[in-house]
């Protein structure tokens, strides 16, 4: 079950009926994060939304056990990544796969997908890097 979080979700009277049932059935669940902030929310205040006896099973049981969240980005080239990401992880959560292979041995690309060193934006970008994190200047200027 592919889990879109967006404002609202796990509030929303239909869509706990899904989420429960998926639950109850121990159906492989994977979570997307809706990024923008006027349609998302934050993880944690979507996490509180959840029903406390679904929530563990939906984000995991632990912090060491946290289920993997797919960011949804709407932005042309990282939007095509967040549909990658989320054809991925739907294949290894499957019993079909996931449990065969080593996930970071597969990769998923469109047959015209564009190399990501050549994804670029026509608006400027901002990166924060810190001081403490060794090269991180100079990978973010190139």
């Amino acid at each position: 079950m592919l889990i879109f979080m967006s404002a609202g979700y796990f509030s929303s009277r239909n869509c706990r009926r899904e989420y429960s049932h998926a639950v109850a059935q121990q159906k492989p669940i994977v979570l997307v994060h809706e990024t923008d902030s006027i349609k998302g929310a934050p993880i944690a205040q979507l996490r509180q939304e959840c029903l406390a006896e679904c929530a563990a099973y939906i984000f995991g049981r632990s912090s060491s056990q946290l289920r993997t969240v797919v960011p949804y980005y709407r932005i042309n080239q990282f939007h095509t990544l967040s549909l990658l990401m989320i054809a991925q992880e739907f294949l290894f959560s499957t019993d079909l796969i996931g449990n065969q292979i080593n996930q970071p041995e597969i990769s998923l690309q469109f047959s015209d997908q564009a190399p990501y060193a050549n994804i670029c934006s026509d608006k400027p970008v901002c990166i924060a890097v810190s001081d403490a994190n060794v090269g991180a200047a100079e990978g973010a200027a190139s």
